[in-house]
């Protein structure tokens, strides 16, 4: 008995029936599974079968910086920049109305192609037969905010000839910025009195190969002023061309904004102007700390034995430094009343004589000159009455 037979008595017994209609229930069941079968492949190669060449077009992009010979994915702002993008048609078929678009960071400005047209950043290329490749090298300078990542993208799009439908190969690429070729150099001192402004000298070096233009810098931040001397704008620092491996130096002063904190912190930012859009470059930051200055005054007589007119009593007068920061070019004002003689005033003590008041400076004390932090002179004048 073979296996046909079998079934066919299996299915006599099961369903009860004589042997030709379980020949023909066995009969109508296997043509059901096969129909089942051929209706599943015809599925899974419906769903599987990709008409496409995309898997056998191959499209790279790749960045150097110019006059190197090595890839790399980081660059400085500013930076000259050589983008190789590369295609071959590795299938069977040809592709007919290619076009290649180059998606380029947004500040990124084209000095140069090998394309002969490149309109909207996207090339056209001519019918890629099989086994065909192709190179496009655009050159230009890329600026941004350095620590931007940017993303660059190929699209090459075609059409079989074969098929009227379009295909696109897209492959990418990120770049990152790592510092800029735009240096800024501030010097100043570490401490600022109260209230008070601080000399200040700013450097600004192009650093790179290219001339770099539309340069600025704001006068004002969020916590200082600056006030420089012969800067083209009330509201920052413009320099509109710095040739390559060149720097412009101002000076002036910058007072800070808030004097509550012990120290106070500040960032300086360059800026450099692009397709109407500032790009902040390297800051500098910079760290004050706030001195305090305070001054106390004391006097006392010498003796406490009467004083008889026309004669002359010594007078002592304390200065003390109670603050945090020396005091320089001291000055006495002494007001004389009608019981001092002002002429014997000038002959007795070294100072000058000012209508009703006597001035005490530095030159004729010279501890007046500076007085450091936590110290105190005593001067010591004659007092004469009339």
């Amino acid at each position: 008995m073979n296996l046909i037979e079998a079934a066919e008595l299996y299915y006599q017994e099961k369903y009860h029936t004589n042997f030709s209609h379980a020949r023909k229930l066995f009969i109508l069941d296997v043509f059901l599974v096969i129909v089942m079968l051929l209706a599943g492949s015809a599925a899974l190669f419906f769903y599987s079968y990709d008409p496409t060449v995309v898997e056998n077009v191959q499209l790279d992009i790749s960045a150097k910086v110019h006059g190197q010979a090595e890839d790399t994915r980081r660059f400085k702002s500013g930076e000259h920049i050589n983008y190789a993008i590369s295609y071959k048609n590795n299938s069977n078929q040809t592709l007919k109305n290619s076009k290649l678009r180059v998606n380029l960071p947004q500040f990124f400005q084209i000095s140069s192609t090998s394309a002969k047209s490149i309109n909207n950043n996207e090339v056209k290329l001519s019918t890629l037969e099989p086994k065909a490749s192709g190179q496009i090298i655009i050159e230009g300078f890329y600026y941004d905010k350095p620590g931007a990542r940017q993303q660059i993208s190929a699209h090459l799009s075609y059409r079989q000839q074969i098929r009227n439908a379009r295909e696109e190969k897209i492959t990418t690429l990120v770049n990152i910025l790592r510092g800029s070729y735009l240096n800024l150099t501030v010097s100043s001192t570490s401490k600022i009195v109260q209230g008070k402004a601080a000399p200040i000298q700013m450097t600004v070096a192009n650093t790179g190969h290219h001339q770099l233009e539309h340069i600025s810098i704001p006068t004002e931040g969020t916590n200082y002023k600056l006030n420089l001397v012969d800067a083209t704008s009330t509201d920052s620092w413009q320099i509109d061309q710095l040739s390559a491996n060149s720097s412009k130096t101002i000076s002036g002063t910058i007072r800070l904004k808030d004097y509550s904190k012990n120290e106070q912190s500040i960032k300086i930012i360059p800026k450099i102007k692009k397709k109407q859009e500032q790009l902040s470059q390297e800051p500098v930051q910079m760290t004050f700390n706030i001195l305090r200055p305070k001054l106390s005054l004391s006097t006392r007589w010498q003796s406490r034995t009467p004083i008889q007119p026309g004669e002359s009593k010594k007078f002592d007068i304390t200065l003390e430094n109670n603050g945090d920061a020396a005091l320089e070019d001291l000055q006495l004002f002494l007001l004389i009343d009608e019981l001092i003689s002002p002429s014997r005033l000038a002959q007795l003590n070294t100072g000058r004589l000012l209508k009703d008041k006597f001035l005490l400076d530095s030159r004729g004390y010279p501890q007046l000159n500076q007085l450091a932090p936590e110290s105190k002179h005593t001067i010591t004048i004659d007092i004469p009455l009339t």
